[in-house]
């Protein structure tokens, strides 16, 4: 009788210990997986380019009737300082003898691939390093806007912008009047702003 007792508490020993050590392997499995490094991670996205196209030279004279006539206008490919984007340069003059002359160049910078966010990170760096001195911000033109002086150019004025992947440059030529000079650029860069939205 002793030993079946004895068989039976050793049956039920060696169950508890097949249970034991079942759990603790499944414990160590869970364990292993909870240490298990994951995939990584997508890089971030951006929203897609926000323009296709630049404006024309047309619609951005359609919202300044007192411009000269456009005497002036060019569209080229030209080599994008960021690898990852393309850019298309649009340029626009207005001029009349005797008047100030008006001028436009457009960069469209758009992202080889959609999402990457290269084409308003170039416009951006454009902005950045575009020549100029005496830069003066003009707080609600564009993403950001700037009044900027060329030396050696006492009759122009010049603002430089970017919004969203387009950074611009525009130029009124001819206006000794430093404070109509300005306010003609503006209006001009306004003009831009408008063609753009």
């Amino acid at each position: 009788m002793r030993r079946e007792a004895g068989e039976a508490i050793g049956a039920v020993g060696i169950a508890v210990l097949a249970v034991v050590a079942f759990l603790g392997l499944s414990a160590f499995g869970l364990y292993s997986m909870g240490d298990r490094p994951s995939p990584e991670s997508p890089p971030p996205t951006w929203p897609p380019d926000r323009y296709a196209e630049s404006p024309t030279c047309a619609s951005i004279a359609a919202r300044m009737p007192a411009l000269p006539p456009l005497i002036t206008r060019a569209e080229a490919v030209a080599q994008a300082p960021d690898p990852a984007s393309t850019r298309v340069v649009t340029s626009c003059s207005w001029y009349e003898y005797g008047k100030p002359a008006n001028t436009v160049y457009l960069y469209l910078s758009n992202s080889l691939v959609p999402g990457s966010g290269a084409g308003e990170s170039t416009a951006k760096t454009n902005f950045a390093l575009a020549p100029g001195e005496n830069v003066e911000p003009i707080p609600g033109l564009a993403t950001a806007a700037a009044f900027y002086d060329e030396q050696g150019y006492p009759e122009q004025c010049w603002i430089k912008l970017y919004q969203g992947n387009v950074y611009a440059q525009l130029y009124v030529n001819g206006d000794p009047d430093k404070a109509t000079c300005r306010a003609a650029v503006k209006k001009l860069a306004v003009a831009v702003t408008e063609a753009l939205n």
